[in-house]
C-alpha cells in the first residue's frame, strides 16, 4: 500500500522566507507525526526536527507547521546575522535549507564564497556536504538523498529572483580541457599518481629525482642533502596550493 503524501505547510503561517523555498525544504525533511530515527541515529519527528525529540515523541500536524515555521525563522535570522552579502530571495531560502540541514554551515565554505560576492563558487561548494557518519560502521558515506538534496539547493540559490536579468546574449566558447580548472589541479595529483606508480622502481624515480637536486644545488649553493629537501618541500606545498585553490573555489 503506497504511504499518502504529506500535507503541503500552512502557506497562512508568517513564513520568513518564499514559500516556494518553505515547500522545498518539508519536502527534503519528510513528514512524520511519530518519532522515527534518520540514517545517522537521531530520533527525529514533525518535518526535520531532532530538538528535544525522543522515540515517544508524538505531535499534531498543527504543531508540526508552527514548529516548522519557527525552526525557519530561527535558522533566517542566524543565516542573516552571518552574511556580509545580502542574500537575494532565492539565496537565503537555499542558505536557510543548507543551515537546516548542517550544523557547521557557518564556518561552510558555502557561506564563505557568498561573504566574498563568489556566488558560483559558493553554489559549487554545497557539493562538499554530501556525507553521514553511518551509525553502524562509524565511518563517513556518501548518502544519495544528501547529494540529490545538494544540488537542488545549489540550484535554487543560482535561481534568479524576481526582478534580476543577467542572462548574456554573447557566450564565450567553452574552456580548452587543458586550461580548465580541473585539469590544472589534475596536474599534480597526476604527477604524484606518476610517482606512486614508480615507488617499487627505484632507478625510474632516481633520474628526475636527482636532476632537480643537482639543479637546486648548483643554483642555490648548497648541499645535495638541503637540495633533496628543497624538491619534496616545493612538491608538498604545491600540492597544498592546489588543494587550497580547489577548495577556495568550491570544487572539492
Amino acid at each position: 500500500m503506497n504511504k499518502p503524501p504529506a500535507p503541503v505547510p500552512d502557506p497562512g503561517l508568517p513564513w520568513p522566507i518564499d514559500y516556494a523555498c518553505v515547500r522545498e525544504l518539508a519536502d527534503y525533511e519528510g513528514y512524520a507525526t511519530h518519532a522515527y530515527q534518520c540514517d545517522a541515529g537521531r530520533w527525529t519527528c514533525g518535518r526535520g526536527e531532532t530538538d528535544g525529540v525522543s522515540s515517544t515523541t508524538v505531535w499534531t500536524p498543527e504543531y508540526i507547521d508552527q514548529r516548522f515555521c519557527d525552526s525557519i525563522a530561527e535558522r533566517t535570522t542566524a543565516v542573516l546575522a552571518e552574511c556580509k552579502v545580502t542574500p537575494t530571495e532565492n539565496q537565503l531560502g537555499a542558505l536557510v535549507s543548507f543551515a537546516y540541514n548542517y550544523a557547521g554551515w557557518k564556518t561552510s565554505t558555502v557561506l564563505r564564497c557568498h561573504n566574498r560576492g563568489d556566488f558560483l563558487a559558493a553554489a559549487r561548494a554545497f557539493d562538499l556536504v554530501n556525507k553521514f557518519t553511518n551509525p553502524m560502521t562509524k565511518k563517513k558515506e556518501v548518502s544519495r538523498g544528501l547529494t540529490a538534496r545538494r544540488k537542488k539547493e545549489a540550484a535554487r540559490y543560482l535561481t534568479l529572483s524576481e526582478g534580476q536579468h543577467s542572462m548574456p546574449q554573447a557566450v564565450t566558447a567553452e574552456t580548452s580541457l587543458v586550461t580548465s580548472p580541473l585539469a590544472q589541479v589534475g596536474v599534480t595529483g597526476g604527477a604524484l599518481s606518476v610517482v606512486k606508480s614508480l615507488g617499487d622502481s627505484v632507478d625510474a624515480f632516481k633520474s628526475p629525482m636527482d636532476s632537480a637536486r643537482s639543479f637546486l644545488a648548483d643554483w642555490f649553493h648548497v648541499s645535495p642533502e638541503q637540495a633533496a629537501l628543497g624538491v619534496i618541500a616545493l612538491l608538498f606545498a604545491t600540492v597544498v596550493y592546489q588543494r587550497y585553490t580547489q577548495r577556495h573555489g568550491g570544487w572539492a
